[in-house]
């Protein structure tokens, strides 16, 4: 034999734990950065409901007054905030604009720092379309 076989398993077993913990460091971080977009997807699908919440309500009271709020020339209307429960980290807002006979209503929700806006237009015959 021309090199000697003593000494070697010390050796060999530092790289496999090496290995191991190099795998298992890359296994944790993959983990944890689906963790946090996870979070991140349910903030923005409050955030979206919040704003389809929010285009819901003034959408509801513009159908019921669509003549009188047609008639109007003080266009942008702008409101807001409004908070979830009192939490100022969960609100919405809404902007209200007037395109030809057409109000459109633009909600903005909120929920820790993302957003997610939604459009909704009016026109006379009441008919609701959703735009992103």
């Amino acid at each position: 034999m021309i090199f000697s076989e003593k000494g070697w398993a010390m050796p060999s077993v530092l790289m496999v734990i090496l290995v191991i913990s190099l795998l298992g460091t890359a296994l944790w971080y993959y983990s944890m950065t689906d963790v946090k977009h996870v979070i991140v997807q349910e903030k923005a699908m409050q955030a979206h409901y919040l704003a389809r919440s929010g285009a819901e309500l003034v959408a509801d009271y513009a159908v019921n007054n669509f003549e009188s709020l047609i008639a109007r020339d003080d266009y942008p209307w702008i409101s807001g905030p409004y908070n979830l429960e009192g939490n100022a980290e969960k609100h919405f807002s809404v902007r209200i604009d007037k395109q030809a006979q057409r109000l459109v209503i633009q909600s903005t929700g909120e929920v820790d720092g993302v957003t997610q806006t939604l459009t909704l237009e009016i026109d006379s015959s009441n008919n609701r379309y959703w735009s992103r």
